[in-house]
């Protein structure tokens, strides 16, 4: 692969095995590549070091208690003035402070691994995965206080993850793997609306490819327009549509229809914003409306 990593908030994407993982082990060092040459730009934030690691697999210290964890990577004059125990609160692990990794949940275990990232005050953060197990209740929290601290203190973040929600509101930039190779490299808006191929539109969350069989569905969709996402796309009652509901999934902002052409001898799956008053075996319409960010990227491009 060769490809140039910016600084800011950057996701790598890609399904197991892609290659996400052995990535970040050599930017941090920990491998070597068979060939060729990693070139870090020269770094001006005054930090005592160039990157930190937090691996997939947490890579905690079992002889260490949690608190230990931050004083031993914690620099003697801290740029930021937090002290280690409002570290642990941010996290809520204050009452854990003398517990050792053993007998933490994967969990605290997780977060552990992010806040000595973090407490290291390096100038580029590597996080593989992080705070994946994380209940949902805290995850975005967490997530927003590792944003800030890298708008703050660092040149960038570059973290590996599944989830698409967390890229979309956190990572400026996006590079996919697959097995290997450099399939897209681009900000996020251009993998949401200008992806390569479905495959890579996909890992931003589900979307509606448009194929020469499937374009006319959607007769608002411009021909310059790879896919569209479901918060684009309405599916609308009409007594006149020439579509018939099969089946409806889903609650809340996204929802799975299945459509049948009343003409021709076709079905399609359609992800589209949710609406209540869609019933099955009514008849539909399908609507597109682009986001104001769709077009931007087109005006980009």
């Amino acid at each position: 692969m060769s490809v140039t990593i910016p600084a800011g908030r950057v996701a790598l994407l890609g399904v197991s095995g892609a290659g996400k993982s052995s990535l970040l082990r050599i930017l941090a060092g920990f491998e070597t590549a068979d060939s060729g040459d990693v070139t870090q730009h020269e770094l001006s934030l005054p930090s005592p070091l160039p990157v930190f690691w937090s691996p997939q697999d947490y890579g905690l210290w079992p002889h260490l208690t949690v608190q230990e964890h931050l004083e031993h990577v914690r620099p003697a004059e801290p740029r930021t003035g937090i002290l280690v125990e409002q570290w642990l609160q941010q996290f809520r692990l204050e009452a854990l402070a003398d517990s050792q990794p053993g007998t933490l949940s994967e969990g605290e275990q997780s977060r552990l691994s992010v806040v000595r990232a973090l407490a290291s005050e390096a100038d580029v953060l590597l996080l593989d995965e992080p705070l994946a197990h994380v209940d949902p209740v805290h995850r975005e929290d967490d997530w927003r206080t590792v944003m800030n601290h890298v708008a703050r203190f660092c040149q960038g973040v570059i973290f590996s993850t599944h989830e698409p929600a967390i890229v979309r509101r956190f990572a400026d930039y996006v590079v996919c793997l697959d097995r290997g190779r450099i399939q897209f490299a681009g900000s996020t808006s251009q993998l949401l609306f200008s992806p390569p191929d479905e495959t890579a539109a996909w890992l931003l969350g589900p979307c509606n490819w448009l194929s020469e069989k499937s374009r006319h569905w959607f007769s608002d969709a411009k021909p310059s327009w790879p896919c569209l996402r479901p918060e684009e796309t309405f599916v609308t009652p009409d007594s006149a549509g020439k579509s018939r509901v099969i089946s409806i999934d889903g609650q809340g902002t996204q929802t799975r229809f299945e459509l049948r052409h009343c003409e021709l001898d076709s079905t399609i799956v359609v992800f589209a914003t949710h609406n209540p008053e869609v019933r099955v075996d009514s008849r539909v319409r399908i609507n597109v409306i682009p986001s104001p960010d769709r077009e931007q990227v087109d005006r980009s491009s």
